[in-house]
């Protein structure tokens, strides 16, 4: 399996849903979790595929529902834990804005600042 599936899938994902494609994504997007959790069991420090992962989360926030926000935001901050380097930063925050274009109720919006590493009132455990 490439490395990179896990980024391409979820990619895959953000175009089918700007697309109007909901199963289409819905695929891509579990698929692109799939993956990024084999990479996650092989190393847990593997900032790269909790953010692949993330993302593809937020899309089936978008195509499911909320429940998957508590699991997105985790991904991110375990991320942003690892890796806070500006250019990843600005890439996750790209691709977060790219799949929120299509996230009509502003539902991602909450995620934000989990996926720059900043904390936010939805993150808080008290």
């Amino acid at each position: 399996m490439p490395d990179n599936n896990h980024n391409i899938l979820a990619l895959l994902g953000v175009i089918a849903w700007r697309q109007g494609d909901a199963p289409a994504a819905r695929e891509a997007f579990r698929a692109a979790i799939a993956h990024s959790d084999m990479l996650l069991e092989q190393t847990a420090q593997n900032y790269d595929a909790l953010d692949a992962k993330a993302l593809a989360l937020c899309g089936l926030v978008l195509i499911e529902g909320r429940q998957h926000l508590p699991a997105v935001s985790a991904a991110y901050r375990a991320a942003r834990a690892i890796n806070k380097d500006a250019g990843v930063v600005g890439r996750v925050l790209r691709l977060l804005d790219a799949l929120a274009v299509a996230d009509q109720a502003g539902v991602l919006a909450e995620v934000r600042a989990a996926a720059g590493g900043e904390p936010s009132s939805t993150d808080r455990t008290d």
